[in-house]
């Protein structure tokens, strides 16, 4: 990160964003760690006042306190941001592992018969056309 910080003018707004939908997710480090790190990083660094700097100063090195952090938190802070999670699946938030009776795959066995499953409506849109209505769902 601290690369990432040298190379691209950036502000911490904007760095909180990408920490939190898990741009450094390679990183291997905690969102609240890097998080941490950034503040300290960049403090009240604007992207018009930077300037290149002659030579490369080591950054120093703090010991931050270990932080805590689960799977649910990430995924409410990207659907907070992005509205949708990324590290894991809407299905992976319930808490009943119970998927329905039938899986999509499944489906063209059971043509014109009531089934049950869980489903993630993404988008829905209904056209009008000169024999009727059309449905669309993803």
């Amino acid at each position: 990160m601290e690369d990432f910080i040298r190379r691209i003018p950036i502000g911490i707004e904007t760095l909180q964003i990408l920490i939190f939908i898990g741009a450094f997710r390679f990183t291997g480090v905690p969102k609240n760690e890097l998080f941490l790190k950034a503040r300290v990083l960049l403090g009240d660094f604007k992207p018009e006042r930077r300037f290149e700097t002659l030579f490369e100063e080591p950054l120093k090195e703090f010991k931050f306190p270990e932080l805590k952090r689960n799977t649910f938190e990430d995924a409410f802070d990207e659907i907070d941001i992005l509205s949708f999670p990324v590290s894991c699946t809407p299905f992976d938030l319930l808490q009943t592992k119970y998927r329905g009776t039938v899986m999509a795959k499944d489906l063209v066995h059971y043509h014109k018969r009531e089934v049950k499953m869980l489903t993630y409506l993404i988008s829905r849109k209904h056209v009008p056309t000169k024999r009727g209505t059309m449905y669309f769902g993803t």
